[in-house]
C-alpha cells in the first residue's frame, strides 16, 4: 500500500459520494466501480494501459470510453474514471471503490459482515442469519457467506472488528477455557 493511498482514496470516494448524493444513482455507481475493479483484476493489461505512461492521456480516455461501453458503465462512472486518468489516479481505483462502499454504508446506516459456516446455507437460513445480525447491531447487515469446513458446525460472523462465534469449534474452545480455569 502506498503511503498516500488512504488519503487519495478517501478524497476521491468522498467526491464520488457527494456527486451521487446530488444526482442519485449510488448503487449503480458502486456497481460500476466494482465491475471496473474486477475487470482490472481479470485483465491486468487494462490497468497497466491506464496507469503506465505508455499512452497519451487522450488515448487513455478513449480506452476508458471503450471499456465503459463493454462493461455498460453509467456515464457518471466513465466521467469519474476519466478524472482519475487526468490526475494519474487510476492505480487507486480499488482503494477508492472500497472506501466509497464504506462511506455509502455509513450514510445508509448499514454494515457488512463476513459469515463463515461449515456448510453452504440455504437461502432462508442466510436471511435468518442476516436478520439476527441486523437485530444485534441495530443496523441493516449485508452478509457475504463463506464455507469453512474447519468449523464443524455453527456460524462465525465478523462485522468490522467484532467477531460473533457460535461455531462448534468456538463453543468447545470456551468450554476448554472454563475447565482449565477451574483446575488451576
Amino acid at each position: 500500500m502506498r503511503a498516500d493511498e488512504g488519503t487519495v482514496a478517501r478524497r476521491y470516494a468522498r467526491a464520488a459520494l457527494q456527486y451521487c448524493n446530488e444526482h442519485g444513482g449510488h448503487e449503480l455507481f458502486e456497481a460500476g466501480l466494482r465491475a471496473l475493479v474486477m475487470a482490472f483484476k481479470e485483465q491486468s493489461v487494462l490497468e497497466t494501459l491506464l496507469v503506465a505512461p505508455l499512452l497519451r492521456r487522450d488515448r487513455k480516455r478513449d480506452v476508458v470510453d471503450e471499456v465503459g461501453k463493454q462493461l455498460r458503465l453509467t456515464p457518471s462512472v466513465v466521467r469519474f474514471v476519466k478524472v482519475l486518468v487526468d490526475h494519474a489516479r487510476v492505480g487507486y481505483l480499488a482503494a477508492i471503490q472500497e472506501r466509497f462502499v464504506e462511506l455509502l454504508d455509513q450514510q445508509k446506516g448499514r454494515v457488512r459482515a463476513e459469515v463463515r459456516t461449515a456448510t453452504v446455507l440455504a437461502e432462508p437460513d442466510r436471511r435468518s442469519v442476516a436478520s439476527a445480525l441486523s437485530v444485534h447491531f441495530g443496523k441493516l447487515v449485508i452478509c457475504s457467506f463463506v464455507q469453512d469446513e474447519s468449523l464443524f458446525g455453527g456460524v462465525v460472523a465478523r462485522v468490522g472488528n467484532t467477531i460473533i462465534d457460535s461455531s462448534l469449534l468456538g463453543r468447545l474452545e470456551r468450554v476448554r477455557k472454563r475447565v482449565r480455569s477451574m483446575t488451576v
